[in-house]
């Protein structure tokens, strides 16, 4: 296992989740712009460890950098990491004025739902930076996506899961998450392939706004590539907010 630490900054996470996955050593390389300025001084130690844990076999290494920081994209490229997604983050004030919906086909998901669930995740994404990375097969970002989607029902990710049911099929999940600002994030989202232009994802949304009421702010991620998904949320009043170049080394 490759060290967390380079010197006394924290450079790379293990994630032992998608290690585990992936049957290799995960990390995620924490941005920072002291670390990262540290990180590329070719005169420091931590610019002579990284580079030797880059030659680390089998390794996967992943990184979220702001659009705007060319340097350290460069840096990044020129140590062999690869472009592999950008990501764009919406947001939206909660409807605090939504009429209670009298929808009884949406409902919180149980464990009884886990399998079903997760077979839809398993088959429901194309944009994901895992489904977009060519190092990575189909097969293993379909998985990826159906053990995200499975760690709810383990109790390892989500503050809430809603399901939509129709003629007793699930057709589509919501998972959210709250942050400390008491931020709702849509973690993952899913609409069978038969369904997607019945409005399932519009109507999920509605009903999370409807039960987070309390809070003041819906928030949500998307790839740049998936055009879909942004007319969606631009459809639902959520505006552009932040972008990111999501990079990927493999090794």
């Amino acid at each position: 296992m490759v060290y967390e630490k380079l010197g006394k900054f924290e450079v790379l996470k293990y994630d032992k989740w998608l290690s585990e996955i992936l049957n290799r050593d995960a990390y995620c390389l924490n941005f920072r712009q002291d670390y990262m300025e540290i990180l590329m001084d070719e005169n420091s130690k931590e610019f002579i460890d990284f580079n030797r844990y880059l030659s680390e076999s089998p390794i996967f290494i992943y990184c979220k950098i702001p659009a705007l920081n060319i340097t350290i994209i460069k840096f990044l490229e020129s140590r062999g990491f690869n472009l592999v997604d950008t990501n764009v983050t919406f947001e939206k004030n909660i409807n605090k004025n939504r009429y209670a919906l009298n929808d009884k086909s949406i409902r919180l998901a149980n464990s009884a739902d886990c399998e079903k669930v997760v077979l839809l995740a398993n088959g429901a994404f194309h944009f994901s930076r895992f489904h977009l990375d060519p190092l990575i097969p189909k097969d293993l970002a379909d998985k990826i996506k159906g053990e995200w989607a499975n760690n709810y029902f383990l109790g390892k990710r989500g503050d809430k899961m809603f399901i939509k049911i129709v003629n007793d099929q699930i057709v589509g999940f919501l998972q959210l998450l709250k942050d400390a600002n008491n931020v709702v994030i849509i973690d993952l989202i899913a609409v069978d392939k038969n369904h997607r232009r019945d409005n399932i994802a519009c109507d999920l949304i509605a009903y999370a706004e409807l039960e987070y009421r309390h809070s003041q702010v819906i928030r949500t991620g998307t790839q740049v590539a998936n055009i879909p998904s942004i007319k969606l949320y631009e459809k639902l009043g959520f505006r552009l907010v932040d972008s990111q170049y999501i990079f990927h080394y493999h090794n």
